[in-house]
């Protein structure tokens, strides 16, 4: 695997460790060829070989644990997007709710507004008749005390008639 300075930044920490190793081995090598005889020095190279075989095993171990934490991180950023746009969606359906429900609840306030003002004028045009039937009262009972030849039935008539314009008429 080649690092590039490009996409390294997580993983330079297991980089240097490795370079160390290595560094250090390679130290390790040059002090024992150099301060030993032929027979120690082959002995000190099968060491030697030993140590840097189990550092090339310790940095598979690390790129192959670098790889998964890779991996996680994909896993991770993949299901983050799936939540963010889940969210998203939830957000824009409850916009739109909220959208609906209060150009439902101006609706319904102008409805009562029209309601209310449709009962106040109901209220008026009653109170009128109210009057007019009491002002048609009057005028029977002033009415009734005087002989005149008009038949009872238009009296009546004309009671009745003043009942129905007092009734009260629905506006709605």
């Amino acid at each position: 695997m080649v690092y590039s300075l490009k996409n390294s930044f997580k993983k330079w920490p297991f980089v240097i460790v490795t370079l160390l190793l290595f560094v250090s081995l390679g130290v390790a090598i040059f002090t024992l060829v150099t301060a030993s005889d032929s027979i120690q020095g082959e002995e000190n190279l099968k060491t030697v070989n030993s140590a840097l075989i189990l550092c090339q095993e310790q940095t598979n171990i690390l790129y192959t644990n670098l790889t998964a934490v890779e991996n996680q991180v994909l896993t991770l950023k993949s299901e983050l997007a799936s939540v963010r746009a889940e969210t998203q969606g939830e957000i824009n359906s409850l916009q739109k709710n909220l959208t609906r429900i209060s150009q439902e609840l101006q609706s319904t306030s102008q409805q009562y507004t029209q309601a209310m003002e449709s009962k106040q004028a109901a209220d008026s045009l009653n109170q009128e008749h109210l009057s007019k039937i009491k002002a048609l009262e009057e005028e029977l009972s002033a009415l009734s005390g005087v002989n005149r030849p008009v038949p009872v039935h238009t009296i009546t008539a004309l009671y009745i008639a003043a009942l129905l314009m007092a009734l009260p008429v629905n506006v709605l």
